[in-house]
């Protein structure tokens, strides 16, 4: 009954500007696969909005992606569901979605995110390193994508238990060829 009277008749009618922040340090092409894609069909299913923008950007915790919406309704509800989706995606803790121009939001968020830091390495490498931490994880994580911050390639995890990641990454660190300097670190503990 909720989600009916805040569906639109056409994309047209979404009018309500809105903006999720995610702090987790993604590439733009990653943060619309992670993030976006996932939430702009499920929004179209629903009828009540879409995403109309993917960014990198800092802000006052670090580094993080930013989604523009645009919106049916400027109830808070509508923000609800929208958190709501992006937690079932693996949100990080310390999310939120609020209308813009607006100062109250809506603070989401259970997955917390990992990055593993690799230093310079090529992408074969990477791509081996990638594979052995997937198979390391199983349950424990998911892989969201890849930044690059300086020399440094990053691999970008999520999981419900940041210590249980880092759990099942340390053989691969410890083993791994290509992880002679590679460690683990809280992403929302990283300036960006």
């Amino acid at each position: 009954m909720l989600i009916k009277s805040l569906r639109l008749k056409s994309p047209s009618q979404a009018r309500h500007a809105a903006e999720a922040w995610l702090p987790i340090a993604l590439s733009t092409p990653d943060a619309e696969a992670a993030f976006a894609a996932p939430l702009g069909r499920r929004m179209a299913t629903l009828g009540i909005g879409q995403v109309t923008g993917t960014k990198p950007r800092a802000g006052d915790a670090g580094a993080g992606i930013s989604l523009d919406l645009m919106l049916a309704s400027n109830h808070e509800r509508i923000l609800t569901t929208i958190a709501r989706h992006l937690e079932d995606l693996d949100a990080p803790v310390g999310s939120s979605v609020g209308f813009a121009g607006s100062t109250g939001r809506v603070n989401f968020g259970r997955a917390e995110a990992l990055g593993l830091f690799l230093g310079s390495v090529d992408d074969t490498a990477r791509l081996d390193v990638l594979e052995a931490c997937v198979d390391a994880l199983d349950a424990a994580g998911r892989y969201h994508g890849s930044i690059r911050k300086g020399h440094d390639q990053v691999l970008v995890f999520t999981g419900d238990n940041f210590n249980a990641m880092v759990n099942a990454l340390r053989f691969v660190i410890a083993s791994h060829p290509a992880c002679p300097e590679a460690f683990t670190r809280r992403l929302s503990d990283w300036p960006g």
